[in-house]
């Protein structure tokens, strides 16, 4: 069996002429910088602090394990009562108080799963749930670095640009449930060209303790006709909702309830529109307000023109794609992170944080546009460029306006307009659909699991 070493495709930083030699040392001291200085950063706030309660209560993990805490203590009943998840809070963080909840706004079945880390204090859940966010973190790091670059240096400045990624950074500083969503959309995919359609669906699953961010990537398995993977998508969404109901009761009709009651109170329930980064966002920004028929009605343009760029990058022009033996390589690599950035931009709700899924879709993006500008045509190498300096700035725009944005007030939000032309412009240069044989649909690569099964 081939070795991870074997795989042919494109590495980071690419062997084209462009990025030159001074373009790729920019890069990667860009990111050793911003992860130096992120190190600096993080590790002064940390030493700062006088506990792990005093500094985890104002962490996105006390919702979490409010939850989690809920069904621990045989209340889950009435998980999604607000009062008995503000005691829940309350005895969670004492001695300190927060005046606004933390409230737990994610399906029932998450709670059901997050269940162990309600026995522990909070302390102790705290503690476990960031250094697992770590593992994986640093596992997936790896395992990136082994499919993107052939050599030692390669890899190290994979891994390197990896937790340079200011939303990374956040997802474990704040303990957030980012990092599976992650993990299962990169180990979908390298499951589905490895030929395990099945294991493509068992570890998309593992999004759902985020589902929001999976949406794109099932609409895409779908419009591939992988149905063997959206069947085990499936199967194991139905046994988490199954395991919900048996454990706490039939709960949909008290969460829309509770969504209802979140989304109409704001700050209250530590709601943020202004702060999200994503198409709610930047209607925020536009409108001043979610409330009208004006933003509701540009919100769900944005929503819906994404789905539709998703729909006519991603569905194949040959029916020859649409074979379960048939896998797309690197020109249905590049669609599906297309997908992702617009998923992303079309989460209903949606932090700094969670951009933390883009990372390998950049990846991907930059792989791509670097085999692009040496067969493309004069107008494609432009797009292409264009792509590769838009991916190589991200890091840097991201880390400038999440520490500027401690202290300035954006007219615009920033990163959705960013992403979206980003977006925009990785679907100009790759094109509706794909088939037949192009620079931009090359054989099928092997996949990074073959030498496991």
């Amino acid at each position: 069996m081939p070795r991870l070493s074997d795989i042919q495709l494109q590495s980071l930083p690419g062997s084209s002429a462009f990025p030159s030699p001074w373009f790729k040392r920019w890069f990667f001291g860009s990111q050793a910088l911003l992860l130096a200085l992120a190190a600096w950063f993080w590790g002064a706030y940390l030493l700062r602090q006088t506990s792990v309660v005093g500094f985890g209560y104002a962490r996105d993990f006390l919702g979490i394990y409010v939850g989690a805490r809920a069904v621990a203590m045989g209340s889950g009943g009435k998980l999604y009562d607000l009062q008995v998840q503000r005691t829940l809070m309350a005895a969670a963080i004492s001695p300190y108080h927060r005046g606004t909840l933390m409230p737990f706004i994610y399906p029932a079945y998450v709670a059901q799963v997050l269940q162990p880390l309600g026995y522990l204090p909070f302390r102790t859940a705290f503690l476990i749930w960031v250094a697992l966010n770590l593992a994986i973190a640093v596992w997936l790091a790896t395992r990136l670095a082994r499919w993107f670059a052939p050599s030692l240096p390669q890899r190290i400045a994979v891994f390197v640009t990896f937790f340079a990624w200011m939303p990374l950074q956040l997802t474990l500083f704040h303990g957030q449930l980012g990092i599976l969503p992650t993990l299962a959309i990169v180990q979908a995919l390298l499951a589905l060209r490895s030929g395990h359609e099945w294991r493509a669906g068992w570890w998309l699953s593992a999004g759902l303790l985020k589902p929001q961010l999976i949406l794109f990537p099932v609409l895409v398995f779908v419009i591939w006709r992988r149905w063997r993977t959206v069947l085990a998508f499936v199967i194991a969404l139905m046994g988490l909702l199954g395991i919900s109901i048996a454990g706490i009761g039939v709960w949909f009709t008290a969460y829309l309830r509770f969504l209802g009651e979140y989304n109409r109170g704001g700050a209250a329930l530590s709601l943020y529109p202004e702060a999200m980064q994503n198409w709610r966002g930047l209607v925020w920004s536009l409108c001043k307000t979610e409330n009208g028929a004006a933003s509701w009605a540009v919100l769900l343009a944005l929503t819906v023109i994404s789905m539709l760029l998703v729909v006519v990058v991603c569905y194949p022009r040959s029916a020859s794609h649409f074979q379960p033996c048939s896998l797309p390589g690197l020109a249905g690599d590049v669609r599906y992170a297309i997908a992702i950035l617009f998923g992303i931009l079309s989460s209903p709700h949606l932090y700094m944080h969670d951009w933390v899924v883009a990372m390998p879709a950049g990846l991907v993006l930059w792989c791509f546009a670097s085999q692009e500008l040496s067969s493309a045509q004069s107008v494609k190498k432009l797009l292409n460029r264009a792509l590769l300096w838009l991916l190589a700035a991200a890091p840097v725009i991201f880390f400038a306006i999440q520490l500027v944005g401690q202290f300035v007030a954006w007219p615009i939000q920033p990163v959705p307009l960013y992403m979206g032309t980003l977006a925009a412009v990785a679907v100009a240069s790759v094109g509706p659909g794909f088939g037949g044989s192009t620079a931009s649909d090359p054989p099928p690569v092997i996949s990074p699991y073959q030498d496991e099964v």
